[in-house]
C-alpha cells in the first residue's frame, strides 16, 4: 500500500481560483437581484409558480412543497415553519402537509449536500488542507450531534449540509439524521396547532 501525501497548491492557483469563484458569486447575486425584482412577473407567467403567486397568504400542497424545495436551500432560507404552520390553518391535511413539507426539504438538503460535494476541490484549492483535514476529524466526532440539534431547531441547518458536503460527510448518517430532526420539528409545530386551534 503505497503513501499518498497531501500538496499544497501555489499562491498563484489559489487567487485563480478565488478570483473564479468570486466572478460565480457576483452572478449569482446578480441573478438573484433580478429574479427577486421581476418575481411577480416571472411567477405569473410560470404555471407551477403560480402556486406561490399568493405568497404566505394562500399556502396550499403545491405552495407548501416548492416553499419547502426553496427554503431548504443553503442560498435561499425561508421561514418553512411559518409556512407550515399557515398551511395547517388554512385546512390543509396535517398528514399531507407533514409529508410534502418533510420530503421537500429533505431534497433541499440532498441539493445541499451535492454542491457542496462537488465544489470541495475548490475549497480545498482556497483552504489549508491541513485546516479542512482537522475540520473533517472533528466534524466526524461531533457532527452528528449538530446536525440532530440544528434539525429540530429552526436554525442554519442547511449551512451545515452544505459545509457537510464540502467534508464528504457520510451521506446515509446525514440523511437519517435529518430526516428524524425535521420530523421531530414539524410533529412538534403540529402538536402546538392541534394545542392552540
Amino acid at each position: 500500500m503505497g503513501y499518498e501525501f497531501v500538496y499544497q497548491n501555489s499562491r498563484k492557483e489559489k487567487i485563480k481560483v478565488l478570483l473564479f469563484t468570486i466572478f460565480l458569486v457576483l452572478i449569482l447575486v446578480a441573478a438573484a437581484v433580478l429574479i427577486t425584482v421581476y418575481w411577480y412577473e416571472i411567477s405569473s407567467k410560470i404555471p407551477f409558480l403560480k402556486d406561490l403567486g399568493g405568497g404566505l397568504t394562500n399556502v396550499n400542497l403545491g405552495g407548501l412543497f416548492y416553499t419547502g424545495i426553496l427554503g431548504g436551500l443553503f442560498f435561499i432560507p425561508g421561514p418553512l415553519e411559518m409556512t407550515f404552520y399557515l398551511g395547517l390553518a388554512q385546512g390543509n391535511s396535517i398528514f399531507w402537509s407533514f409529508i410534502v413539507i418533510n420530503f421537500a426539504y429533505y431534497l433541499a438538503q440532498v441539493i445541499n449536500y451535492f454542491i457542496g460535494f462537488k465544489l470541495s476541490d475548490i475549497v480545498l484549492n482556497l483552504v489549508s488542507k491541513k485546516k479542512v483535514y482537522q475540520a473533517r476529524r472533528y466534524v466526524n466526532k461531533y457532527g452528528a450531534y449538530a446536525i440532530f440539534f440544528l434539525n429540530i431547531i429552526p436554525g442554519p441547518a442547511q449551512l451545515l449540509t452544505f459545509a457537510l458536503g464540502i467534508t464528504k460527510y457520510n451521506f446515509t448518517r446525514l440523511s437519517t439524521l435529518t430526516i428524524l430532526g425535521n420530523f421531530i420539528r414539524y410533529a412538534a409545530i403540529i402538536g402546538i396547532f392541534i394545542l392552540f386551534r
